[in-house]
């Protein structure tokens, strides 16, 4: 209930028992305003201009009405005990809920419901209620029946002074049963589910005799809805507020499951936030238990998460999806994040049939376990399934032929991220031809130890496998799982973090387009790299962090880059490889557009020393830094380790602490080198003298670059040999190099 009037009203509801609430706060100053409100209902309900005085007028059906009373003094209720009998008053806290019985007599009920603070009148709410008027001889407990899909019973009452009557449908009507019983003056509407996609509908006759002839009471119609959207919803509190995720134009009847009979409110509005969600579309329960809503008529989409919001509209108390009803949705996104629903329904009557986008459909279902087979099926427009399961993370198994009709998909992106996977079935993506996108598909699916060789199969355009395998469980990779697959541009990524231990041979054999493999093994437990990995890949250009803490990696075969002629990225490539003992000689001899080489064996603390000219070929690369750092066993530099293009080689060899010397000639060729900082911290076990060139006979080292030595540009070196104290020219160095 809002802070301001809002009644709501329906023809439908059961009596309430009559009662006398108050609400105990503390009294506040008489000045405190005490209005009533209220917004046009199915019954007339009027408040005067000063908002002290409401007036209900009820037909002879049973019916209530719902009064907000909008302030913050200490009010009561007191009522006319005459009236007991037919009209109850139920306190809501904030308001009130009146309800009248139908009226079978030709009297009109009237009575008055005063609203008094510290026994002062502050408002009071005038009821009336119609009586039988005329000639008529019957009186019908409803004028219309609604009758939920899936079925059931529901009594209607007859008051007649005639002494017979009957009860039938003008129509055949094989899912309704009619039971008349005259004795008692009721009619048993008994209906079957309603298995078809549309509403039943039929008219109910009620007639009788009066002096011989027959006279028509009164024709009922009689709806059997059209299957619902159904949720359950659980609570273990009082007063506890749920709100539905729909969006768009609604039109709606919707039961909240907490009648005794079948019961449902009209709502008409338009949700474009969540917070309209929450003024339109939330119901109080005010007791726990398990409520199924029934929500019947237009709906333009399910969604949890509104551009006016950060996050979803978390759905804790959703235990259940029953039916997705008939609906043809147009958008269902992050609709249930947090619900506790373990299972998800078939969607038998093509609810999904307009969705052009499955992205972010279940995201934030952390109870969801399993998903059943026909849940796409009626998709067949949709071109994504991009993060539909993402954080499932309950998630185990999926059925074969989950996405069998999907055939126009093109991106799987982060579907089953986050998820509890243990296994895929081959067949998955089969009947998917066009995708193109598998990046971050099954990434983070901790559970997910292997895969089958044959799971991209079918899907030859496919350029994208970014990220797809990262952080699973994955112990090995099947060596053709991409054999299929030409047209991919990039596995940037693709095994990061899993728990692979070797690479096969040809697994990038048959992906000649390849132009990023960019951590393609990050953080793996891989041993070592195979002979002739990537000689069918001639357009590979990024290996930045490739091996980056690959911390049991070993060996590197020979001319493993050989055959990348446009590699220009080699940075971190085997950063943190605790473990690499030696590096090929030639390893970039066929890599002369290389620009980055920064970090590239930074901390690899087992490599004792370098080849000669290894570095020499990247003739474009400017930025050495850190390109040894941290390599604690390195005892020997090569003279010729360099291109003349260099000119960063800021914390190059830092902390190399079993480097003995530097080759005086390591830098002679890098006259355009500007940046020294840190480039020998740290390497206590230096002995001879620091690196300098020969010009017109004279010694220019390192730290006499001052921009005035011809042919050298002006270097900085803050802390260049720091702690290198055995150099023999240590003393006379700067300060600031030292």
């Amino acid at each position: 209930m809002k802070p301001y009037l809002k009644a709501y009203l329906t023809g439908m509801a059961a009596l309430l028992v009559f009662s006398c609430g108050k609400e105990d706060v503390k009294p506040e100053p008489e000045a405190e305003p005490l209005i009533l409100k209220a917004e046009k209902g199915v019954v007339p309900v009027t408040i005067n201009e000063d908002g002290n005085e409401a007036t209900i007028e009820f037909d002879t059906q049973k019916s209530f009405a719902v009064v907000d009373v909008e302030t913050a003094l200490k009010w009561e209720f007191t009522t006319d005990a005459s009236a007991e009998e037919w009209c109850s008053v139920e306190y809501l806290g904030d308001g009130l809920k009146i309800a009248v019985a139908t009226n079978n007599t030709s009297e009109l009920r009237q009575t008055r419901i005063a609203i008094t603070n510290s026994g002062e009148e502050k408002a009071a709410i005038n009821i009336s209620q119609k009586g039988v008027v005329g000639e008529t001889e019957f009186i019908i407990s409803q004028n219309e029946v609604d009758i939920p899909d899936n079925g059931g019973s529901i009594v209607l009452h007859v008051m007649t002074n005639l002494e017979s009557w009957t009860a039938e449908t003008t129509s055949e009507a094989s899912w309704l049963t009619v039971t008349s019983d005259a004795v008692n003056n009721t009619i048993t509407l008994s209906a079957k589910e309603n298995s078809d996609s549309d509403a039943k509908k039929v008219i109910l006759k009620v007639k009788g005799l009066k002096n011989d002839q027959e006279i028509v009471a009164k024709e009922i119609p009689i709806t059997l809805w059209e299957p619902s959207l159904v949720f359950e919803y659980t609570t273990t509190s009082n007063n506890t507020k749920i709100t539905l995720p729909l969006y768009g134009e609604l039109d709606l009847k919707i039961s909240w499951g907490d009648t005794k009979e079948f019961s449902y409110i009209p709502v008409k509005a338009t949700i474009k936030s969540t917070e309209d969600m929450k003024n339109s579309l939330s119901h109080d329960y005010e007791t726990p238990g398990t409520y199924t809503v029934r929500i019947q008529g237009a709906i333009q989409g399910l969604v949890g998460l509104t551009p006016d919001t950060s996050s979803p509209l978390k759905q804790s108390n959703l235990t259940a999806i029953r039916s997705w009803g008939c609906n043809k949705y147009k958008i269902i996104y992050y609709a249930f994040a947090s619900s506790q629903i373990e299972t998800l329904p078939t969607d038998k009557y093509a609810a999904f049939s307009n969705l052009v986008g499955g992205e972010w459909m279940f995201a934030y279902c952390t109870s969801l376990k399993a998903v059943t087979s026909g849940l796409f099926t009626h998709m067949t427009k949709t071109q994504n399934f991009d993060n539909t399961f993402n954080e499932c993370s309950k998630l185990e198994s999926v059925p074969e032929d989950l996405f069998a009709t999907n055939t126009k998909v093109t991106s799987f992106a982060s579907c089953f991220c986050g998820t509890n996977l243990t296994a895929v079935p081959a067949s998955l993506f089969s009947s998917c031809p066009d995708v193109e996108s598998f990046s971050f598909t099954f990434s983070d699916c901790p559970k997910l130890t292997s895969v089958p060789r044959n799971l991209f199969e079918k899907n030859t355009k496919v350029t994208n496998f970014r990220s797809t395998f990262e952080k699973t469980g994955l112990t090995s990779i099947p060596e053709d799982i991409f054999a299929t697959c030409p047209l991919v541009t990039t596995f940037n990524s693709v095994l990061w973090k899993s728990k692979i231990t070797a690479v096969p041979a040809g697994l990038f054999r048959n992906n000649p387009l390849v132009t990023d493999f960019s951590q393609a093994f990050n953080s793996t437990l891989i041993t070592s790299l195979p002979s002739g990995l990537f000689t069918n890949n001639p357009e590979a250009v990024n290996f930045q962090s490739l091996c980056y803490k690959c911390t049991s990696l070993e060996t590197i075969p020979a001319g493993l880059f050989d055959k990348c002629t446009k590699a220009t990225s080699f940075n971190q490539v085997f950063n943190g490889c605790l473990a690499l003992k030696a590096i090929p000689a030639g390893l970039f001899d066929k890599c002369p557009l290389v620009t980055n080489l920064e970090k590239a064996f930074k901390d690899c603390k087992a490599i004792v020393s370098i080849p000669k000219g290894l570095l020499r070929p990247c003739a474009a690369a400017q930025s050495f830094e850190y390109v040894f750092s941290g390599c604690e066993a390195l005892t020997t530099i090569p003279e010729d380790l360099f291109p003349a293009s260099g000119i960063n080689f800021d914390y190059a060899f830092s902390r190399c602490k079993a480097l003995t010397i530097i080759p005086t000639g390591l830098f002679s060729e890098n006259l355009a080198a500007t940046s020294f900082y840190g480039t020998f911290e740290n390497c206590v076990l230096l002995e001879g003298e620091s690196p300098y060139s020969v010009i017109d006979g004279e010694k220019v080292h390192l730290y006499d670059r001052d921009g005035t030595k011809r042919g050298f540009a002006k270097a900085i070196g803050s802390r260049c040999f720091y702690k290198c104290t055995g150099l023999t020219d240590y003393s006379t160095m700067p300060s600031d190099w030292k």
